[in-house]
Formats: C-alpha cells, sequence, structure tokens
C-alpha cells in the first residue's frame, strides 16, 4: 500500500489538543510531525493512506465541530 501525507492546519489555540490526539495513537499507527508558525501549526500526517485518510478528517472535523467523529 501506498504511504501518502495529509497537512492539517490548526490554530494555536487548538494544538495542544491535536499534539494530544496524534501522540496517544487515538487515530491509528501514523507518523506525524508538527512545524510551529505564529498562529497556527501545521501538521504532517504520514503513512498508510487509509490510517492517514481517516486521522487527518478526525482532526479537520474536531476543529470543525468541537467533537469527534
Amino acid at each position: 500500500m501506498a504511504d501518502v501525507t495529509w497537512v492539517a492546519i490548526v490554530p494555536v489555540a487548538k494544538r495542544s489538543e491535536v499534539r494530544r490526539l496524534l501522540a496517544t495513537g487515538g487515530v491509528g499507527d501514523i507518523r506525524w510531525r508538527e512545524r510551529r508558525n505564529l498562529f497556527a501549526s501545521e501538521f504532517l500526517l504520514s503513512g498508510e493512506a487509509a490510517q492517514v485518510t481517516k486521522a487527518h478528517f478526525s482532526v479537520s472535523h474536531w476543529m470543525a465541530t468541537g467533537r469527534m467523529p
């Protein structure tokens, strides 16, 4: 299976929660790293396509609605 990388842009106010979610493995076995900027962080999520897509959806959904899918 091919590896993919998705980027999630997260505001400073929410980046610690996203970092916690990714660090605890709550979105599967993916690799991630964070690039911090002044007003937001870019989270680069890499790994197997289905898991990374699911993780990106979870992060995006949480930022939009305030709850995990």
